[in-house]
């Protein structure tokens, strides 16, 4: 994950989102670790408490980096998640971050995967989706990523992360993180 102080709007070639059928599994599973500990790196600062994998591009030039993107002068989004409890704040991060897990995983947009009943608009109905793809999941990217799937959108395991904030970015690391990093280790014949 890069920080970038300007990019031209013309060099960003497409989002994350849009790329995600195009991607090998290795590489969506990098892009997921890659993702997680940008999670861990920005959340409270650069990242906001309600994103998706549209807010992550890959530029024109060299597609395997990723930039986090929008506007910064976009205040209004800032100004309506203010009021949101700190762990209210990390709850949403890590459900976005399940979220987008689950399509990397599967190498396709949630909305794609929705059925024309569910709406796309209601998050708790999008989350509820994802945990039934959880299965899909494991067969797909293995067991401790669906576990992080898992965590991200349950709190199964993770419960106290949100209520703890002192802890928060050593449990990350070691709930979320740390699996990913180890599975691309392992998918590369290191570990």
């Amino acid at each position: 994950m890069h920080a970038v102080q300007s990019l031209q709007r013309d060099s960003l070639k497409q989002s994350l989102r849009e790329a995600l059928t195009s991607f090998s599994r290795r590489d969506r599973l990098c892009i997921a670790a890659s993702i997680a500990c940008a999670v861990l790196q920005y959340h409270g600062n650069w990242l906001k408490d309600q994103w998706d994998s549209s807010n992550f591009h890959l530029a024109a030039e060299t597609l395997d980096i990723l930039y986090l993107s929008w506007p910064l002068s976009a205040l209004v989004a800032l100004k309506g998640s203010s009021t949101m409890s700190s762990s209210d704040k990390r709850e949403s991060v890590l459900q976005s971050l399940g979220l987008s897990l689950v399509e990397l995983s599967l190498g396709r947009p949630l909305d794609a995967l929705l059925s024309q009943d569910e709406t796309q608009d209601d998050k708790k109905a999008i989350v509820d989706y994802a945990l039934k793809l959880t299965k899909e999941v494991r067969l797909e990217s293995g067991w401790h990523y669906a576990s992080v799937v898992d965590s991200c959108l349950s709190w199964s395991g993770v419960s106290t992360i949100c209520r703890e904030s002192h802890n928060f970015e050593e449990r990350i690391f070691d709930k979320i993180v740390s699996p990913l990093l180890k599975d691309v280790m392992i998918f590369d014949g290191r570990a």
